[in-house]
């Protein structure tokens, strides 16, 4: 479960300055959902969605990578436009490796922002599967 936090930690706060382009979303009060599934040993779980508020400052408002603090994750950016990012991405948690992929997008004028992240890998239980989609929607001025 360590693997789908990291990932949804880590997409969340996804962007960067490689090849001269950044993403930026509009400072104020944003919400977000966030789903997914994980599948291991033939099954598919959903993963609860929860929904979380936040006030998004100017200085916030621009993605970078270096913010990311997880040491157990490598990033590195695949594809890069004004409006989107591809990210590979390898993490190692207590001798498991998870590889996979982040992708994030700012849409409606940097108003909405959408992300998926995948990740797989060979646990002691077998083969596991994580997806996450996080959903962002500007709702207005900071409270």
């Amino acid at each position: 479960m360590k693997f789908l936090i990291a990932g949804t930690t880590a997409a969340l706060f996804l962007a960067g300055t490689a090849y001269g382009e950044s993403l930026e979303i509009n400072p104020g009060e944003w919400t977000y959902t966030t789903s997914g599934t994980m599948e291991m040993m033939g099954m598919n779980m959903p993963v609860p969605e929860e929904s979380e508020t936040e006030c998004v400052t100017e200085e916030d408002a621009v993605f970078d990578s270096d913010d990311i603090a997880d040491e157990n994750c490598e990033l590195s950016l695949t594809d890069s436009t004004s409006t989107s990012q591809t990210y590979s991405m390898m993490c190692d948690a207590e001798g498991t490796t998870m590889t996979g992929e982040v992708f994030i997008s700012v849409e409606d004028g940097g108003n909405s922002v959408a992300l998926t992240t995948s990740m797989q890998g060979e646990t002691e239980m077998g083969a596991m599967q994580i997806n996450v989609n996080v959903a962002g929607e500007r709702i207005g001025q900071c409270q």
